[in-house]
């Protein structure tokens, strides 16, 4: 029988942990621990564990009770398990941590005091989890630095730490194989004018809403990796526009006022990016594909959408087109032209 002592035992996870244990054969509390001046210390919990159990009495000390132990469960806060720990690794006891929050000089700490006892610590204890920090860690090897790295993660608003650990922990499989230092690569938050991403930087967002469980997504952002999606949303959008500008123009008819009426050219192709300007800045774009776009642009008719060849062969499966012929574009061979029409349901 393993004799287990359970820290924490008035907050949620503890109260779960000795529920848990309450249920499960071949271990057994023994003890259980709460800040001083908790409500729940000194009482006996011993008739929540279950019928004919000997008494608990919840205290506030762990020295008092560590040696009738074999291991101490600690899912707390990670200064106070910096405190645990070290008593289970004067005693010789086990323990498992499942704290999050830990500072880097703090996992210094840890892992020397981690030496004298047996001692697991996981920010995140579901079986899922910890594969797929295997699969982050095997996707970062191939993927290289030639995708950017971002992390977001959600929960619940009573949550009191971020990023959570599982998102840290996440960053620091990720950092560790990229050859990557997350204390000087890691971002968490970005506001204002901060310039292009660097190639090194491990993005780390966090959500706090309602009663999330807690949702962590990881994303691996190569250029042009979403194919033709983004073709896709920049075609619905120009529909979207020519829409409202269809209905606002017959309001406008009505009323016997000017309307306005737009020609749209979409083009699909690299292009240079950049910022111009030394004193009052702007960022603009050049390139074979920004006059193909103008091109379309031009030689399309009012309240229509224009698209290239190009554009063409990453929608068409999406969107009725039709053949216009082709129009030269200097220092290019003729560019197909397209019309764009509703969306294709069939």
């Amino acid at each position: 029988m393993v004799k287990a002592i359970v820290t924490g035992a008035g907050g949620k996870m503890g109260s779960r942990i000795i529920s848990l244990i309450s249920s499960t054969d071949g271990i057994q509390v023994v003890g259980a621990i709460e800040v001083p001046g908790h409500p729940i210390v000194g009482r006996d919990i011993g008739h929540s564990i279950g019928p004919g159990m000997p008494r608990v009495m919840v205290g506030d000390k762990l020295t008092e009770c560590i040696d009738r132990a074999d291991v101490v469960i600690d899912f707390t806060h990670h200064e106070a398990s910096l405190g645990y720990l070290k008593i289970a690794s004067e005693k010789g006891c086990a323990i498992v941590i499942g704290s999050t929050g830990f500072l880097p000089d703090e996992m210094d700490k840890v892992r020397s005091m981690a030496q004298k006892t047996r001692c697991v610590l996981a920010p995140n204890m579901s079986v899922g989890v910890n594969v797929m920090l295997k699969v982050l860690e095997y996707c970062a090897g191939i993927l290289n630095d030639d995708y950017d790295v971002e992390i977001v993660e959600a929960h619940h608003h009573l949550k009191k730490d971020a990023p959570s650990g599982t998102a840290l922990e996440m960053a620091r499989v990720i950092a560790d194989r990229l050859g990557r230092d997350l204390e000087k690569d890691a971002v968490f938050k970005r506001h204002g004018m901060i310039g292009e991403r660097s190639k090194r930087e491990i993005g780390i967002q966090t959500i706090r809403a309602g009663d999330i469980v807690g949702e962590h997504t990881v994303m691996f952002g190569g250029i042009g990796e979403r194919g033709n999606e983004t073709t896709i949303r920049m075609v619905q959008a120009a529909l979207d526009m020519q829409e409202f500008l269809g209905q606002w123009n017959n309001l406008r008819r009505k009323q016997h006022l000017p309307v306005f009426e737009a020609r749209i050219g979409i083009h699909a192709g690299p292009l240079v990016a950049g910022v111009v300007g030394e004193q009052r800045f702007a960022f603009d774009i050049w390139g074979q594909s920004v006059n193909v776009a103008a091109r379309m642009e031009q030689t399309c008719e009012a309240n229509h959408i224009n698209i290239s060849g190009k554009a063409y062969e990453l929608v068409k499966d999406d969107y009725d087109c039709t053949f216009r012929g082709k129009i030269p574009v200097k220092n290019l061979e003729d560019q197909e032209m397209y019309y764009v029409g509703d969306k294709d349901t069939g």
